[in-house]
């Protein structure tokens, strides 16, 4: 399916993971449906290819084959402007770069990103000034305001 390929992380929306899983999911253009079960989605394709998974949505998960983890932060506004998954990408490649590739590190900037997401939806008027607020709240964003807005579940 990967033609050969061994990665350290696959990270896509839902409907692309679900595509990539074999359970089902939908991509059309920029935009991604889901398969009933993203849990599982994730948690085959990691054990799979013995890498961790994340896919991306209102709620992401993220399994290294064996644990899955639900996390729930995050802001309506990243599904209404274009390219925030692509920014997301940007940040986990910069955490498994800086941590290696794992559960936690990928965990970690998953949830670093959501979290100044919620915090740049409280400083911006619409979609049009989420963009920039996004990143300012990235630039200031510390461990103590992640710990303290972090939602993480264990499945």
């Amino acid at each position: 399916m990967l033609m050969g390929l061994n990665p350290a992380v696959i990270k896509g929306n839902a409907g692309e993971i679900g595509v990539l899983s074999g359970l089902g999911g939908r991509v059309e253009g920029v935009d991604s449906r889901g398969s009933s079960d993203e849990a599982e989605s994730v948690r085959s394709l990691a054990e799979s290819y013995g890498c961790v998974v994340a896919a991306t949505g209102e709620t992401d998960y993220v399994s290294d084959g064996r644990t899955v983890l639900r996390l729930s932060n995050g802001s309506s506004y990243q599904s209404r402007v274009s390219g925030t998954g692509c920014m997301l990408s940007s940040v986990v490649g910069c955490y498994v770069g800086a941590c290696g590739p794992s559960l936690e590190s990928v965990a970690s900037a998953i949830t670093v990103f959501n979290v100044a997401a919620e915090i740049a939806a409280t400083r911006c008027s619409g979609p049009g000034t989420f963009r920039p607020a996004l990143l300012d709240a990235l630039d200031s964003m510390d461990s103590e305001t992640v710990d303290s807005r972090a939602r993480w579940e264990e499945l």
